[in-house]
C-alpha cells in the first residue's frame, strides 16, 4: 500500500487583512449579582454586580417576572413557565409550574418550590436535588 501525501498550500495574509478580536470576545459574564431592580417604567430590570458595574438591562416582555437570584443566577416567571438564567440572561433553562409547582426562594445555588404539601429544590440547572421534604406547617 502506497501513501500519497497532498502537497499543501498556505495563504498567508498580512496582519492589516486579519479580523480583530473584539475587546469583549474574552468577557466572562457576572458572576456576583449584587442587586436588581426593576426600571421606573417597570419594562426593564437593571442588574448591578458586586463592584458596582451594571449589566445589559433584561427585558420584562422578553423574560417575564423576576422571582429571585442567586449569587450567579436570576429566576423568572413568564406565564406558567419558570426560566433560571445567568445575569446577562443566557443559558436559560425552563419548567413548567405544573411538575415543580409554585417558587418559595432561594438559597444559596439553590431554588426552592411548593408542590402539594411538599418542598423540591433544584440547582440553577432546573435538575432536582434530594428528596421532596415535608412542608411544615
Amino acid at each position: 500500500m502506497e501513501v500519497t501525501r497532498k502537497s499543501e498550500v498556505r495563504e498567508f495574509k498580512p496582519a492589516s487583512m486579519r479580523s480583530e478580536i473584539p475587546p469583549n470576545y474574552f468577557q466572562v459574564p457576572c458572576r456576583d449579582i449584587a442587586q436588581v431592580m426593576p426600571s421606573a417604567s417597570g419594562n426593564e430590570y437593571h442588574i448591578r454586580d458586586s463592584r458596582g458595574r451594571e449589566i445589559p438591562k433584561l427585558s420584562r416582555a422578553v423574560y417575564g417576572d423576576f422571582k429571585g437570584n442567586g449569587s450567579d443566577f436570576l429566576v423568572f416567571k413568564k406565564g406558567s413557565i419558570y426560566q433560571i438564567c445567568d445575569s446577562r440572561g443566557r443559558s436559560g433553562v425552563s419548567k413548567e409550574t405544573l411538575s415543580c409547582g409554585e417558587f418559595r426562594g432561594i438559597s444559596g445555588q439553590y431554588v426552592v418550590f411548593e408542590k402539594g404539601n411538599n418542598l423540591y429544590t433544584y440547582d440553577k440547572s432546573f435538575r432536582q436535588v434530594g428528596n421532596p421534604q415535608r412542608k411544615l406547617s
